[in-house]
């Protein structure tokens, strides 16, 4: 039977663009008229896409290509190149979503603009029957509302399939949030118009399952125009009106019901939906994620495990209705959401109208009954806990009562223990479900301090004076993250390294003969033991916050703390040399040693360091493989050997000896294809690019490309990954820079050069992380070894929009101005590595002083050249590129 042609298909077949994905179908299975059949075949003879899609379906198989690891990374790094559509211009590259990336184009035959959406992970193994593209466009197509964006075509480039569909001028509701915040009555009207796009995808049969604030765009960047768009996780209603078939796990956390994390709460429905709805309203009140969390697991247990805070407890201005409409919408069990998505939708108008709304707040007898058939078994023991522990007080309470009146001096530690607990509840309250601090709270963490001092101090039990002293070594140590709180960490960190050695000299036979590990009725690590080992650490974290205070004095002052450290940990292996801590703590404090003495210049004081800090490590990594810590801190060690091998041609051997076996276990660990490769990867390349760099300052060009190549495929193959790392992005960028540097030497690779740029600067503008891609970016522009590729005014204008808190934000801040301004006097820095900042800032200030004619100080800050790679051996490549060409200008101008 010949199927039913749509009207326009002449109309259609005859302009520039490919015929509809059915019409195809229809070709192929010869169902087509005879005349309109002659047209496809004239139109196929002349389109590659169409050739593509038309290869693709006779082979029966999803993917348009067939291609290894490799391909896909060069394919990866293709998607944001320009694809060529027939009867399009591709104007720009626009932004990248979870699905897709966005191309902004121009119509050729209605002279309009359009989007164009390229998959991103088209090429990636799946075993669905077809493409999500596909799903998507035929989801779309079925959909026809103002507040959903419009699919044109569906068209096949070398990148993968792409869908043309309505240019939407303005950002997406997201990125809008962060620069406005919208009022409750603006929210609401968002609102209604979501839930009539949806209550039209519902009714085709639709759940969009993927509902959240940069799924909605805004036209004109209006809040009264949302457009829904990224159908990209629809699911389809089967014949007998299930959804259930829609994968678990699949979606945003913060945004998905529980019914699509775990299927102990039913079926994926249409009410699945409305939770996503309830959860753009809770964000538009709060400015929050309904269960804000470290990690996306976290977020999905708590999203299953926990009701949601009432968006009053973070807005005191919220209209009670309004929450109520919310918190009705999230209730974890479906049944209790609105039936319909116009059931909703018709409560949010009353609420505009201030008449009352339907929804009501689930009592206190209604939760606990939820809560008790989620957890019958926590409920039974709950209940019999209770009656345990009403026994247990009245019991506790006499004997209190009796030991009180025969001994009165117990009434002052046991007032100390509760206000200790007092003050501690709240704070690890607060800790757990926000990370954040009030000044307020800060004064809390003193007295808590105190406290633990002064019961450590007075109490006979020597486990709880160890344990107390230790806990105030921890409270202080998390202080140190905050750059504000630097003075008090250092203090408290002093007053409890103090507390320790005193509990040692004391006790130090009585804390011998009590254990702290057990071995087969042995003791294994006595109370001592432990107690010399913390004390190390005591003496390390001060001598760190001592170096972050003055870059100058700091280091200085830090040295005999350091010292300190090596003699307590040294004692302890000698004395047990079965503990694995007290090693690892002895080759990191080793470490320390060297770029102390790095720092001051006393390189002919180092020399035995490196091979005692390897022997250690090595060790470790006998005894433990595949332990992401001991192979980092391994890799450390081979870092600072090869270091101090620099410079001496006699230790060449020993040199390539190291790069092989790290090489080696390299290819180990990226054989096994799990988390163990990105949790190391780091320090593996960081480690392996020493070789290139010295091969650079020796201007061996061959080597420096062959070595450079893998480590640069590694980290492009790593920041592909759908979740790369943070520490895998910032990787990303070193390694680029270095290898931009590596092609902009030659003069036939320049262009290779600057088309690297261009991919990590596209990369960069991806909003998948708001801080560290923004950090990373402005790196790249200030860094950037090819000179017109480098703009300061752009890295300066990322980083204002940065909070000065993020760590590393005000150095580049202070390296942009020394770049526009000569007389800029950098303040201190708090980073660890002083050498490579050193270099940094003084390349950057003679250029500064070179671009304003100032060639004397700009001589006087490199005159000695060479000089600098003897004194810090491990220069980036792009640092020495930079260098050279300093020298190079300064020897033109005599």
């Amino acid at each position: 039977m010949t199927p039913n042609i749509p009207i326009d298909i002449t109309h259609q077949t005859s302009r520039s663009e490919c015929p509809e994905i059915e019409i195809l179908e229809h070709f192929v299975s010869g169902q087509l008229p005879e005349n309109v059949d002659l047209q496809i075949e004239r139109h196929v003879e002349q389109c590659q896409s169409c050739q593509s899609y038309l290869e693709y379906k006779s082979k029966q198989e999803r993917h348009l290509f067939e291609i290894n690891s490799g391909v896909a990374r060069q394919m990866t790094a293709s998607i944001y190149s320009k694809p060529e559509i027939k009867g399009f211009d591709i104007i720009d590259y626009y932004k990248s979503g979870g699905q897709g990336v966005v191309f902004k184009a121009r119509d050729q035959v209605l002279n309009r603009q359009v989007a164009v959406k390229v998959l991103k992970d088209y090429h990636s193994q799946d075993t669905d029957r077809e493409s999500s593209i596909l799903v998507e466009a035929r989801a779309i197509a079925k959909l026809s509302h103002p507040n959903i964006v419009k699919l044109h075509n569906l068209a096949w480039t070398a990148q993968g399939p792409a869908m043309i569909m309505d240019w939407i001028e303005g950002e997406n509701l997201l990125e809008k949030l962060k620069t406005t915040k919208c009022t409750q009555v603006e929210a609401v009207e968002i609102l209604i118009h979501l839930c009539e796009a949806v209550a039209v995808a519902h009714s085709a049969g639709i759940l969009h399952r993927d509902i959240k604030p940069s799924n909605i765009l805004l036209n004109h960047n209006s809040f009264k125009e949302p457009m829904l768009c990224d159908f990209g996780l629809v699911k389809f209603q089967q014949d007998n009106g299930d959804f259930s078939t829609a994968t678990l796990g699949i979606g945003t956390a913060g945004f998905m019901p529980p019914e699509m994390i775990s299927k102990r709460f039913g079926k994926i429905s249409a009410s699945s939906d409305i939770y996503s709805i309830g959860a753009v309203l809770y964000h538009l009140l709060t400015g929050r994620l309904p269960h804000e969390s470290l990690s996306a697991f976290e977020t999905m247990e708590s999203t299953c495990e926990k009701d949601v805070m009432p968006p009053t407890f973070f807005e005191k201005e919220i209209h009670r209705d309004l929450e109520t409409i919310c918190l009705k919408c999230m209730q974890r069990e479906p049944n209790l959401r609105y039936k319909s998505v116009l059931s909703l939708k018709n409560d949010l108008e009353k609420f505009l109208k201030k008449q009352p709304v339907n929804a009501r707040r689930s009592t206190s007898i209604q939760r606990l009954r939820i809560w008790r058939r989620e957890h019958p078994w926590i409920a039974f023991l709950t209940f019999s806990l209770f009656c345990v522990l009403t026994t247990s007080v009245i019991l506790l309470s006499y004997a209190l009562n009796r030991a009180l009146e025969g001994e009165r001096r117990t009434e002052k530690e046991l007032a100390r223990t509760t206000e200790i607990f007092r003050i501690s509840a709240p704070l690890v309250k607060r800790f757990l479900q926000f990370g954040i601090l009030k000044q307020d709270e800060i004064v809390k963490i003193q007295k808590l301090s105190k406290l633990l001092e002064e019961i450590g101090t007075d109490s006979s039990n020597l486990r709880q004076r160890f344990d107390l002293i230790y806990v105030g070594l921890e409270l202080a140590n998390g202080l140190r993250n905050d750059k504000d709180q630097k003075e008090l960490s250092l203090e408290m960190t002093r007053q409890s390294r103090i507390a320790l050695r005193k509990l040692i000299d004391e006790n130090g036979p009585e804390l011998d003969q009590q254990p702290f590990l057990m071995h087969e009725g042995k003791i294994a690590i006595s109370l001592l033991d432990q107690s010399l080992i913390r004390y190390g650490h005591s003496c390390m974290q001060l001598g760190s916050l001592l170096q972050s205070r003055d870059q100058v004095s700091g280091w200085r002052d830090s040295e005999p703390y350091v010292d300190e450290a090596i003699r307590t940990a040294e004692a302890v292996t000698r004395k047990n040399p079965e503990v694995d801590e007290a090693f690892t703590d002895l080759a990191n404090y080793y470490f320390d040693k060297y770029k102390i003495l790095e720092h001051n210049g006393e390189m002919h004081s180092v020399a035995e360091i490196p091979q005692k800090v390897d022997s250690i490590h090595a060790r470790m990594m006998k005894l433990y493989p595949d332990a992401p810590e001991k192979i980092n801190y391994w890799l450390i060690s081979n870092q600072l050997l090869l270091d101090s091998m620099i410079g001496n041609d006699a230790n060449s051997l020993l040199f390539d000896q190291t790069i092989g076996r790290v090489n080696t276990e390299m290819k180990r660990i990226r054989a096994r294809n799990d988390i163990l490769w990105p949790l190391t990867a780091e320090s593996f390349v960081y480690t392996l690019l020493v070789e290139p760099r010295e091969f650079y300052r020796k201007e061996q060009w061959k080597r420096v490309t062959d070595v450079m190549k893998p480590l640069m495929d590694a980290c492009q193959e790593m920041v592909a990954s759908k979740v790369p790392l943070a520490q895998n992005i910032k990787l990303y960028l070193n390694v680029g820079l270095e290898q931009i540097a590596v092609l902009q030497t030659e003069p036939s690779t320049q262009k290779a050069a600057l088309a690297l740029f261009h991919e990590m600067e596209r990369y960069f503008k991806l909003p998948s992380n708001e801080s560290l891609n923004p950090m990373s970016l402005a790196e790249l522009y200030l860094r950037s070894p090819i000179p017109e590729a480098r703009s300061n005014e752009k890295a300066m204008m990322l980083l204002k929009a940065l909070d000065s808190k993020i760590s590393g934000v005000d150095h580049l801040k202070n390296l942009c101005n020394v770049a526009m301004d000569p007389s800029f006097e950098m303040a201190k820095t708090d980073s660890s590595n002083i050498s490579e900042i050193q270099i940094r800032r003084d390349i950057i200030k003679a250029e500064s002083l070179l671009k304003h004619g100032r060639q004397k100080e700009a001589t006087a800050i490199v005159r000695n050249g060479p000089d600098l790679f003897k004194k810090y051996h491990m220069i980036p490549i792009d640092y020495q590129l930079r260098l050279k060409l300093i020298h190079s200008q300064l020897q033109s101008l005599k």
